[in-house]
């Protein structure tokens, strides 16, 4: 009774904070969702890092590092948003967007992954990716054959 007592008041004092709340919501979410915890147990510790601490907003944006008393303007440099989180620096940003940062982190990304399914695959099949050498046709650009009968020797991925 005394555990549950004490659980209660920390969640309550948790709700107060602005960035360990945000932690809470994260673990209650995590605790639902067996994908996420697969997903999760397969990564190296940097990225469960990186994830949780993206996910709770305590990366070191500018924003932080004046809550930290790290530095002392809270405007992302890139765009001079004036309150920049962890959401506009790694997917809102308008500025970023337009000179081509997320396409780049996403092909970069895919291009990891692509490399290591073309090794499993083995010659046994072909991948299709949304990156250049690996779409099922250029133009229009599309990552699914139309016609599948030319297209297959195996498993498509």
């Amino acid at each position: 009774m005394v555990q549950a007592h004490q659980v209660l008041h920390w969640n309550k004092q948790l709700d107060t904070l602005t960035v360990q709340s945000k932690l809470k919501d994260i673990i209650v979410l995590e605790s639902d969702c067996k994908v996420w915890t697969k997903i999760q147990s397969g990564l190296p510790a940097v990225q469960s890092s990186f994830l949780l601490r993206a996910g709770s907003d305590c990366l070191p944006t500018p924003l932080n590092l004046c809550r930290w008393r790290i530095q002392t303007d809270p405007k992302y440099p890139l765009c001079s948003w004036p309150k920049p989180t962890s959401m506009h620096i790694l997917n809102g940003c308008a500025t970023a967007l337009n000179q081509g940062r997320y396409t780049w982190s996403h092909d970069s990304v895919l291009q990891s992954i692509a490399k290591a399914l073309i090794i499993a695959l083995n010659k046994r099949g072909k991948l299709y990716a949304d990156l250049p050498g690996l779409r099922a046709s250029n133009n229009p650009p599309a990552t699914v054959p139309t016609d599948h009968s030319n297209h297959l020797t195996g498993p498509t991925w």
